[in-house]
């Protein structure tokens, strides 16, 4: 028989199997095998002992935690293996994987609830999104600041800048020429027409 991990296989457990078996083997036409096979394979199914302890024994709660989710596949793995002959070597090593699976979703289930208990997932959630939202208020500030004191340095540059204010008094300049310039014109324009208008006078009075 080869090494089982979990389950305990003790005399009487496999004499509850060989029952079964030989149930199936010589009651294999009778009208009652169905009940009796029902029968055995609950018996079967509540001496399976882990740590010293049969399902039977043990404390209920613990069962249910740990082993009545599967009950069903006990219960079908006992049943088909007494129907099918097969041997006990291979059937405890059924059993013991079922066991096994158990044992490592009741591991797995610890885990979880440590984690739980160690850092609440609604805590972390809370802490995180309130993190972000002093982070969002923080960069906007400091932006808008940024923004602030560039704006201001800029006036203060263009207002101490030799360079602009230069332009701005040569631009004053030029425009005020422009209007001498014009007016100097305009000045030139009546200048000529009234000395046409005197050498046409002269001329007139001259052929006359």
């Amino acid at each position: 028989m080869s090494k089982l991990e979990f389950l305990e296989a003790n005399r009487n457990f496999k004499s509850y199997y060989k029952t079964l078996r030989d149930l199936n083997n010589f009651l294999s036409s009778s009208p009652e095998l169905q009940a009796a096979n029902q029968a055995i394979t609950q018996l079967i199914f509540e001496f399976i002992r882990i740590n010293g302890v049969t399902f039977r024994q043990m404390d209920s709660s613990q069962f249910e935690r740990e082993y009545q989710i599967f009950q069903e596949d006990f219960l079908n793995v006992i049943l088909n293996s007494g129907e099918n002959n097969v041997d006990f070597n291979r059937f405890a090593a059924l059993l013991d994987e079922i066991i096994g699976i158990a044992n490592l979703r009741q591991d797995a289930l610890g885990k979880i609830q440590r984690t739980k208990q160690e850092s609440p997932l609604g805590e972390d959630d809370e802490e995180s999104s309130d993190e972000a939202i002093d982070i969002n208020v923080e960069t906007q500030t400091e932006i808008t600041e940024i923004l602030s004191t560039s704006v201001v340095d800029t006036n203060e540059e263009n207002n101490n800048d030799p360079a602009v204010n230069t332009n701005d008094v040569s631009n004053e300049i030029e425009s005020s020429d422009g209007f001498a310039t014009i007016e100097n014109d305009e000045e030139s324009k009546e200048e000529s027409i009234e000395s046409s208008s005197d050498s046409n006078k002269f001329r007139y009075r001259r052929f006359r």
